[in-house]
């Protein structure tokens, strides 16, 4: 999988982690805009598996619409 579009899927964390636990290093393109749903675990996860893995191959994220930091 090169590309994965969640926006405006109404994903709860617990959802987008067990999906993005799954996806691997080859992953290009990330869009989970538009889910308010989502917490600080989610985009941990993201840090750590995509944003600061050195092998990953992610160029391009979307967050947008996303309450980041909002509990």
């Amino acid at each position: 999988i090169y590309m994965m579009n969640l926006k405006n899927t109404n994903l709860k964390s617990k959802d987008a982690i067990t999906i993005l636990s799954k996806a691997n290093e080859s992953l290009e393109t990330l869009d989970i805009s538009e889910n308010k749903k989502l917490k600080k675990e989610v985009y941990e996860l993201i840090t750590n598996k995509f944003v600061s893995n050195p092998y990953s191959n992610l160029t391009t994220l979307r967050l947008s619409g996303n309450l980041i930091g909002d509990e």
